[in-house]
């Protein structure tokens, strides 16, 4: 199959083996674990707006793109992080690339096998030239918003991938405090994680992760009338940067429940 001409950057950085020196097979491949991230090519941000009675979601979406590999780094090194942490002896390869037919693709590229198999053999290329065995890859997901205050739930409608979420209208109580805000900003990351077989590119086993961090507008000034002002960008992009950690520390080990791992 004559592959697609691509205009591409892949950067691989292989982490020290740690583990002694193991005997092995001389036909078994020696384990090396690769980690691309899909999900970091644009931010998200959603602004609810309460329903009139349609099913439509009413939220207003800005979609915006990022041009440089910053987020999906963040990703890939806190899941290399989480992943070292329970497998140290274990050889990681992390990978980034620009190419923009895997970014569109996401999870077409195993829900649409057909329709995706130039860019399955491109990524199964990427994967063959540094040896690579198993793959762990994290992709955007959609699901409903769901963030977590101390009585309950908020949200509403879907979100999906990296972004915040802004809501002008709920009122929150601070129950130590008891000081009252009108709105907030979750920082959110909803993403799947595959564990991929780098022959075959089979999943070999899937989770889906919701991680989000909630902030409350209780600076009831003129210069913060609404909750995306409280913050600064330095800020927001520091909480994103810790959700995305937090995701990869619940879905790392969820993967490395699977046997052979």
């Amino acid at each position: 199959m004559e592959f697609k001409l691509r205009v591409s950057l892949v950067c691989a950085v292989c982490c020290v083996l740690l583990a002694p020196l193991v005997v092995r097979a001389a036909d078994e491949p020696v384990p090396n674990v690769a980690f691309l991230s899909l999900a970091g090519d644009s931010i998200t941000t959603q602004l609810f707006m309460r329903g009139t009675g349609s099913k439509m979601d009413a939220n207003r979406k800005m979609v915006m793109p990022i041009d440089n590999p910053v987020l999906d780094v963040e990703a890939i090194q806190a899941a290399n992080k989480a992943f070292k942490m329970l497998r140290p002896g274990v050889m990681t390869t992390l990978l980034v690339t620009a190419d923009k037919d895997l970014f569109k693709a996401q999870n077409d590229l195993f829900d649409e096998v057909d329709a995706n198999r130039d860019n399955r053999a491109y990524l199964s290329s990427l994967l063959s030239k540094r040896a690579v065995t198993q793959l762990i890859l994290i992709t955007k997901n959609r699901a409903y918003a769901e963030f977590r205050i101390q009585d309950g739930m908020v949200g509403g409608g879907r979100i999906e991938g990296l972004g915040f979420y802004m809501d002008n209208e709920t009122r929150l109580m601070n129950s130590r405090s008891l000081v009252t805000g009108s709105g907030f900003v979750a920082t959110f990351v909803y993403l799947k994680v595959r564990l991929i077989d780098a022959q075959t590119l089979n999943v070999l086993k899937e989770v889906n992760v919701k991680e989000s961090d909630l902030n409350v507008n209780y600076q009831l000034t003129e210069a913060h009338q609404v909750a995306w002002d409280a913050t600064t960008g330095e800020q927001k992009f520091k909480r994103l940067s810790e959700v995305i950690a937090g995701a990869m520390g619940d879905a790392i080990p969820a993967l490395l429940k699977t046997p052979g791992l």
